[in-house]
């Protein structure tokens, strides 16, 4: 039962981040300058390798995002969680 609720809850974490990154981060002008200054930035790099070179910088990239889609994660988890303490401590002081 448990391992049924914490698939529910990665599930449910990876399609709250997915709708936030393909909704809210594309609204946010900063965002979006930020992802073209760092698309061209790759694309500068990239081209002034060697072309024996320029498997490094995708596996940089590659290994950037992963790095980036953990912190996301990790963070919005702990979001929830410290959501949920709050509410249960608010509750307390209620009754």
């Amino acid at each position: 039962m448990l391992k049924d609720l914490n698939e529910l809850f990665d599930e449910m974490v990876f399609m709250r981040l997915d709708d936030i990154g393909d909704n809210e981060l594309l609204k946010n002008h900063e965002y979006c300058n930020l992802r073209h200054n760092l698309i061209t930035l790759y694309k500068a790099i990239k081209n002034r390798l060697p072309e024996e070179y320029r498997h490094y910088i995708d596996d940089y990239e590659s290994i950037q995002e992963r790095q980036n889609e953990l912190i996301r994660n990790i963070i919005y988890e702990q979001g929830i969680k410290d959501g949920m303490r709050l509410e249960f401590e608010r509750n307390k002081v209620v009754k």
